[in-house]
């Protein structure tokens, strides 16, 4: 039988356990050097619906930046890898798409942070133009 590559319905539930394995995973590769890692979008608002995707952000050391794009069966995963700095310096950067692309600095929540960096980024990217 073939099987449908596109998008199906996933419970926040379902988004949660996919998150802590990716997580786990960015852990695995980046070690120590993994600062911070969060869910941002509509799962971190928890206004996800049953075919919203997933969106993760890690905040790395310096030089190890990418993003990624997948699809893991069904669910759109896309995971942004930047350093503080690089995240700062976008949060300060105002464009006619600023309000639908600025939330993964503001509504974070953690899945990995020892540091404090969700309450950071959450309160510092609103003054982030006067701190560059």
């Amino acid at each position: 039988s073939s099987r449908n590559p596109g998008p199906r319905p996933r419970t926040r539930q379902e988004r949660q356990v996919v998150a802590d394995s990716v997580a786990a995973r960015l852990l695995e590769v980046y070690g120590d050097r993994a600062a911070a890692i969060g869910i941002y979008g509509s799962t971190a608002r928890q206004e996800d619906g049953d075919f919203s995707d997933l969106e993760l952000i890690c905040i790395v050391a310096e030089g190890a930046e990418a993003d990624y794009e997948w699809l893991h069966d069904g669910l759109k995963i896309e995971v942004n890898i930047a350093s503080w700095a690089t995240i700062l310096k976008r949060a300060a950067e105002v464009d006619d798409n600023w309000s639908q692309t600025h939330g993964a600095y503001v509504h974070v929540r953690a899945l990995h942070d020892p540091q404090g960096h969700e309450e950071v980024l959450g309160i510092n990217i609103m003054t982030c133009r006067q701190m560059t």
